[in-house]
């Protein structure tokens, strides 16, 4: 994706990454106009875009996979003719 539709994301409100990466380095979305990285050399950096056309890559988060609860399983006799 490039700069310019993140930013397009972002002004319009839906569907704004939680996780970006560009050159080379993880950010994470703080608000409304803001992405902060963290690292061992700087605690907190926000990014600056250089160019609208670079480009940026969307990290997806894990998503949570839900338990499946009062499952009805039922043994079925392979061996057995249907009739």
């Amino acid at each position: 994706m490039k700069v310019i539709d993140l930013l397009n994301k972002i002004a319009n409100g839906k569907d704004i990454p939680k996780k970006i990466k560009y050159n080379n380095t993880d950010y994470y979305f703080y608000d409304r106009y803001t992405y902060l990285r963290t690292d061992k050399s700087r605690f907190f950096d926000s990014i600056y875009f250089k160019e609208l056309n670079d480009e940026v890559e969307i990290i997806e988060e894990d998503k949570k996979i839900p338990t499946l609860k009062n499952l009805n399983l039922t043994k079925i006799d392979i061996n057995k003719e249907n009739k």
